[in-house]
């Protein structure tokens, strides 16, 4: 039962997607599909005390029929959120060198899916064992009425000589002193085509950082002109007319 509430999460995701299939235009895209469950333990070196702790990881909510995906939020069976850095490294033997939004992590669409996010966890003294228990890692949460995949979920390993370890989804692992966890979550799939996305709107997600500039140009045919990051009108509606034709011709 270790594991169980990735399996009621898939559980939901499948009875999600068949009342799309039953109620079409009235219910998001997928979402994330997963709750990151990271357990943290081992001897606290300053204390001797032995402790333990759980990171909960949001994805990205599904994009609706009418509004973008809510960001790093559960919206299935789990309905967690955050988990606060001042607490963890207060109380543990860990620093949090980033945790942000995972740009690029929605799903493109007329609604952009919601983003997941990105967390690292250093060990700052003695050994520590985690157990990693997460899903979405070689699937991606669906878009719907054209929308576009949100990015699967990804992790890996810094070891102190440099070394990078890839985990899949499942793992027990011990991280010595000075080596980090690298958390990637899963956004939300996006709703609609993401060339009928405001073109305004996708600008404001590259100032944003929920979007790359490389995104916005190949997702959403919206090209931006550096330094400025204004939006080329015309470039972006020629691209989006080739891009509509390419789409005809496939």
């Amino acid at each position: 039962m270790n594991a169980r509430t990735a399996t009621i999460i898939r559980i939901a995701d499948v009875l999600h997607g068949a009342l799309v299939q039953a109620m079409p235009g009235k219910l998001p895209a997928a979402p994330s599909g997963q709750l990151l469950v990271a357990s943290f333990g081992g001897i606290d070196p300053r204390s001797g005390a032995s402790y333990v702790t759980s990171e909960l990881g949001a994805g990205g909510g599904g994009a609706r029929p009418s509004k973008d995906g809510v960001d790093v939020m559960e919206m299935g069976p789990s309905n967690c959120m955050n988990i606060p850095v001042e607490a963890i490294e207060m109380r543990y033997p860990l620093r949090i060198r980033q945790y942000s939004l995972r740009n690029d992590s929605g799903g493109a669409g007329r609604y952009r899916g919601g983003l997941g996010a990105t967390k690292v966890f250093e060990a700052t003294s003695g050994d520590v064992v985690v157990s990693i228990r997460g899903e979405r890692y070689f699937t991606q949460p669906w878009g719907l009425a054209g929308g576009r995949p949100a990015a699967s979920a990804q992790a890996w390993v810094e070891r102190a000589d440099g070394r990078i370890e890839d985990i899949p989804s499942k793992r027990v692992l011990t991280l010595h002193q000075g080596e980090s966890l690298h958390v990637d979550t899963p956004g939300g799939g996006g709703y609609g085509d993401p060339l009928e996305r405001d073109p305004e709107a996708v600008q404001q997600d590259v100032y944003d950082r929920r979007v790359t500039v490389l995104m916005a140009r190949e997702q959403y045919g919206v090209v931006l002109q550096e330094p400025a990051l204004v939006v080329d009108q015309e470039a972006t509606q020629c691209l989006r007319m080739a891009l509509r034709a390419q789409r005809v011709e496939a």
